[in-house]
């Protein structure tokens, strides 16, 4: 039997990533289901009024605002004193119509739109599936992208002993066969003879003791923070609820033979230990140490697409609800089943994903200035999140080019989106899948020599998007369009940047000067010959 032909050895201590990335699964049926046919988005005036409804439950159930801290506040406790907003809401439902998908498309539940299924049905080969698998946990959540990253933290496994370091996440696909094991990290895409590492904190009940946005450490056990991202996925990705169980498939490896087999993801976290006072020894650069304040706090309000992510969830019990709901004020009806109640209980699970966020999430309070490099990693984040071939084409594609005056040429493509920041002394570019500054001016042949040329033609077989000939300005209309279609998990400045819109903001410097400022977000292609 020649090399090419040799089966792979899953029990090898350093697998063939590129052996193993051949193989093809045949997956069962099951692991593709995803949302009911039946399953719709929530109406814009139903999301409207349920912001008020969520806003005003928040505020009466607050302590602070004189709830007794003998009532447990339940819905029904709640909604008398609601009942104004909960009638609004039940109005809405009443005359806003549903919008179902078409019985073969599947809802994407980031922004409401109709999307092909993600992990199709039939055979599948095991590089495509990690990478399909990736982006619909990465879409889940955006704390993830930062835990995924790695995220400075101090470790206390032991009361009496602590230590520094970064804490990371990973997202793991196990694949079992007759003939052995194997685990990928998702984010590496690569593989490894055992699942644990010896940096993997298998101690649930250790506390991590994570850095927050806005400074200060905040505790929480590694148990707890795991369960809560695994219930994140899951919530904003109902088809991975069966990947994280031992699912079957079939596995045929080239050279070999089927196996029959089971797949099955899991989450761990790893920490590495730093040295605090080499730690301490490191200076960031100036750019990193940059903060952006909006011009009102309305432009960067985290609460309200948190929100409407969530709404989405109950769009098949709204839906129930407004063929049930009746608006006459007179009939008040307390049971907790009753649509006023019900209505109620949404607004109260709405509000506790506001106050209840993962650790990591970004957050703003009002009036306080935003890190630039978190800032930046969430605007990346609602890059990935947008489609599974935006995240391919910023990952990088083999393809080939077709430019003005010049031959076919092979190598990568990769999209890129760059944050301009422009203040009266100086501006700056900002790759957003680095964080990293590209250049201090726009002056062409600043670190833009491999931007593709205007009216070219590209082809890349790996994407779905131009694996026929397409126009560069074609290819990065769709990707702009795609990412507005994300309008409802977007804050206010968010909307306006991929809009292509400059917004003014203030940027705010390390000696506490205050500057106007103005962002503006553009998007280009580079090849790598």
């Amino acid at each position: 039997m020649s090399e090419a032909q040799t089966p792979l050895n899953w029990t090898d201590s350093r697998p063939d990533l590129a052996a193993i990335g051949q193989a093809i699964l045949k997956l069962d049926p099951r692991a593709n289901e995803t949302l009911p046919t039946g399953a719709s988005s929530v109406p814009d005036i139903v999301v409207e009024r349920m912001h008020g409804l969520t806003d005003w439950v928040a505020q009466v159930r607050s302590p602070a605002r004189g709830w007794p801290s003998d009532v447990p506040p339940t819905p029904e406790n709640l909604a008398p004193y609601a009942l104004e907003e909960a009638y609004d809401v039940l109005e809405a439902l009443k005359t806003a119509p549903f919008v179902r998908p078409e019985p073969s498309l599947t809802v994407d539940r980031r922004d409401g739109s109709r999307t092909p299924p993600t992990i199709a049905p039939g055979p599948i080969a095991l590089h495509d599936l990690l990478s399909r698998l990736l982006w619909l946990v990465l879409g889940s959540a955006e704390p993830l992208l930062a835990w995924l990253g790695g995220v400075r933290a101090r470790l206390a496994a032991d009361p009496r002993r602590e230590a520094v370091g970064t804490a990371q996440v990973v997202v793991g696909l196990e694949v079992r066969t007759e003939a052995g094991a194997c685990y990928f990290d998702l984010t590496g895409d690569r593989p490894f003879a055992s699942q644990t590492t010896p940096c993997t904190l298998s101690d649930l009940s250790a506390t991590l003791y994570s850095e927050g946005m806005g400074g200060g450490y905040r505790p929480f056990a590694v148990g707890d923070l795991l369960d809560r991202l695994r219930r994140a996925i899951v919530s904003h990705a109902p088809e991975l609820a069966p990947w994280f169980e031992p699912t079957s498939v079939e596995l045929f490896a080239p050279g070999g033979r089927w196996h029959s087999g089971q797949v099955r993801l899991y989450l761990q976290v790893e920490f590495i230990s730093h040295d605090p006072a080499a730690e301490n020894d490191e200076r960031p650069s100036l750019l990193h140490e940059l903060a952006i304040a909006p011009v009102s706090p309305e432009q960067i309000d985290t609460h309200r697409p948190l929100r409407q992510a969530t709404l989405q969830q109950f769009a098949p019990l709204l839906r129930q609800l407004a063929q049930n709901a009746t608006t006459d004020g007179n009939s008040f009806d307390p049971s907790p089943d009753s649509p006023l109640c019900q209505v109620v209980a949404i607004a109260s699970q709405l509000a506790d994903c506001s106050e209840n966020q993962l650790p990591g999430a970004f957050s703003v309070s009002k009036g306080q200035p935003i890190s630039l490099d978190d800032f930046v990693r969430r605007l990346f984040w609602q890059c990935l999140a947008g489609a599974y071939e935006i995240m391919q084409l910023l990952a990088g594609v083999q393809g080939r080019v077709l430019q003005p005056e010049r031959s076919w040429q092979g190598g990568t493509l990769r999209l890129v989106g760059l944050l301009r920041i422009e203040v009266p002394s100086s501006s700056w570019e900002l790759d957003l899948a680095t964080g990293e500054a590209v250049g201090n001016t726009v002056r062409t042949g600043s670190g833009h020599e491999n931007r593709v040329a205007p009216k070219s033609v590209i082809c890349a077989p790996e994407c779905d998007w131009c694996r026929q000939p397409i126009l560069t300005e074609v290819l990065l209309s769709r990707a702009i369009a795609r990412l507005r279609a994300r309008s409802l998990q977007m804050t206010v400045l968010e909307r306006a940047l991929f809009a292509l819109v400059r917004c003014p903001v203030y940027l705010h410097r390390t000696d506490r000067r205050r500057e106007s400022s103005s962002l503006e977000l553009r998007f280009v292609l580079e090849f790598l010959p």
